[in-house]
């Protein structure tokens, strides 16, 4: 069974019930901790410089880092479970929120999961978004809702749809017009290739 390390953000939106298992790791990421606390989860650890979050009844273990700092406190998140040796990330509340520039940056985070030989899922309300590189993702019958397909990297070759309401087949997507945009699942099984480049990956309601 694989374990997953799961991050809640400090957004406060989108947030939706999980259950983790045994040997999961839970993480509060700074004011992420409000919303796990509110929704009855007990983080494992607590990770941020809290610029947003008094050093107040804080119920878990907790590494603090300073304001001034490189890694945005999500990055700081995703390097801890990295460094515990998880595999698998589900980011909750990385969406939305005040800041849009970190709604991005939680997107390009999903990158350095891959580079790291990890995959990630940022998670809010019924949207998911994931990133594929050289290699294919497959969805069964029961996948419902729409699904859009961007180049992430500047030029992605050898892009396939299939079993989805628009195909393609080895076409090449860049990351200047959005051909990928609004596709939807038929209640077949489908899959998406790319032979070469960096797709990301929403899929909707």
């Amino acid at each position: 069974m694989k374990k997953i390390c799961y991050i809640v953000g400090a957004s406060g939106e989108g947030f939706k019930p999980f259950s983790p298992k045994d040997g999961d790791l839970l993480i509060a990421c700074d004011g992420g901790y409000y919303e796990l606390i509110k929704n009855g989860y007990t983080p494992d650890i607590l990770i941020g410089d809290l610029d947003s979050l008094p050093l107040t009844d804080i119920s878990c273990k907790l590494i603090k880092h300073p304001v001034m700092k490189d890694d945005t406190d999500m990055m700081l998140c995703i390097k801890h479970g990295i460094e515990k040796g998880y595999k698998d990330f589900v980011i909750f509340c990385g969406v939305g929120g005040e800041r849009f520039s970190h709604t991005y940056a939680n997107i390009q985070s999903l990158t350095y999961l891959l580079d790291n030989d990890c995959f990630g899922k940022l998670i809010f309300d019924n949207v998911e978004m994931f990133m594929l590189k050289n290699g294919a993702v497959e969805f069964d019958e029961n996948a419902k809702g729409d699904i859009s397909v961007f180049a992430y990297s500047d030029v992605c070759t050898g892009v396939t749809e299939k079993g989805l309401k628009y195909s393609l087949d080895d076409a090449e997507m860049t990351n200047r017009f959005p051909i990928g945009v609004s596709n939807s699942f038929t209640g077949k099984p489908a899959n998406i290739t790319v032979k070469d480049g960096t797709l990301l990956i929403i899929v909707e309601n």
